[in-house]
């Protein structure tokens, strides 16, 4: 039998019955899609390229959280004090001119800065959507809604926090502000050892146990942190990218790794409420 006879013998009625809950025609689990519009955004940040290693660290970080940990370590310490080619190719042309006698030319520092995020980021990302697949809520109008709206409602753009976890959000806003105070400065030891202490925070406790006691013992270390006889701001510079390359990022990485946060929904008219409540409990 060809196939227009195949298809001349069948009709609607052949169809089988099925006892169809309509609300499970309409699920969603917009956490998966609001993570992925958030790696999208990191994905095109270093395309034009950074104005100097704080702009390269900054996105590390983002990166870190977005990814929900799942960038090679050795990444940050390839991508800032290793690897002098791709260093380059991450920051703009200007940047690369004041910097290298001899910088890389805008097509090959392009070719590097994609090959990164096709190597590295996206592999990343990945990772972080196969781990977050395993916790994403589905949700129905029934379920979450009670009726009231419907799964489009969890428009992924509109969601307020990173895979719609606020404590992927908050630890992200304690790494900000630890590398904003790293970068403005400390003037006397009590300040590096509470900067010290607060990293616990913002590593998720993922901070080696002994790091502050290393630091506090390593009078190099506190030299360059309080800025003690140190007259080239270049090498202060570079210590300040490698200590934070080698050392912070990889904890801050893995405090993003071990979270496990609760998802919450923010609908576009229905406000924010945890899985599972509804207008009636919530």
């Amino acid at each position: 039998m060809n196939k227009d006879e195949l298809l001349a013998e069948y009709t609607p009625d052949d169809e089988p019955e099925h006892d169809v809950d309509e609300y499970a025609l309409s699920t969603t689990r917009p956490s998966l899609r609001a993570v992925q519009v958030d790696q999208r955004e990191v994905i095109k940040r270093p395309r034009d390229g950074f104005r100097s290693a704080v702009g390269i660290i900054r996105w590390l970080q983002a990166a870190a959280v977005v990814t929900l940990g799942e960038l090679d370590d050795d990444l940050y310490r390839d991508l800032v004090v290793a690897d002098d080619v791709m260093f380059q190719a991450l920051l703009d042309a200007d940047a690369r001119a004041r910097l290298f006698r001899e910088p890389l030319d805008a097509d090959r520092a392009e070719t590097l800065r994609r090959d990164l995020i096709t190597t590295h980021l996206a592999p990343a990302c990945v990772r972080a959507y196969t781990t977050l697949e395993t916790k994403a809520s589905e949700y129905t109008e029934r379920d979450v809604f009670d009726g009231d709206h419907k799964p489009k409602d969890l428009d992924p753009e509109d969601q307020q926090h990173t895979a719609m976890r606020p404590g992927y959000d908050e630890i992200d806003r304690e790494q900000r502000e630890a590398l904003q105070e790293f970068w403005s400065g400390f003037t006397t030891e009590d300040e590096v050892q509470d900067w010290l202490q607060d990293l616990k925070d913002a590593t998720n406790s993922q901070i080696p146990e002994d790091f502050a006691a290393r630091v506090m013992h390593d009078e190099t270390a506190l030299d360059y942190l309080l800025g003690r006889g140190v007259d080239d701001d270049l090498l202060a510079e570079q210590w300040a990218d490698w200590f934070l390359a080698e050392s912070v990022l990889p904890s801050f990485a893995a405090g993003v790794r071990t979270l496990n946060p609760s998802e919450v929904i923010h609908a576009s008219s229905g406000g924010v409420r945890p899985y599972g409540t509804s207008e009636a409990n919530s």
